[in-house]
């Protein structure tokens, strides 16, 4: 498969180091995250990696974060939420 990254030695964990990005599966489940998730939130990647998002995310905090990955998935863009 191309990856443009490979040309540049830059892997999904380096990219953006200050904001916490991840890939999910349809599930919700954490298939991808960047370094961002260590040196802010103090998790290792591999503890993250294969759970669901949601197992991370404060109770008050789950139906606006549901609603902006659904707006997400419908094609909606958002910075910030």
């Amino acid at each position: 498969m191309w990856n443009p990254m490979k040309n540049f030695n830059i892997t999904f964990s380096d990219l953006l180091p200050d904001n916490l990005l991840c890939i999910l599966d349809s599930n919700e489940i954490i298939t991808e995250i960047n370094n961002a998730w260590k040196n802010i939130c103090g998790h290792d990647l591999e503890e993250l990696t294969n759970q669901n998002l949601f197992n991370f995310v404060h109770v008050d905090d789950i139906l606006p974060s549901r609603n902006c990955l659904s707006s997400l998935i419908f094609g909606a863009e958002s910075v910030s939420f």
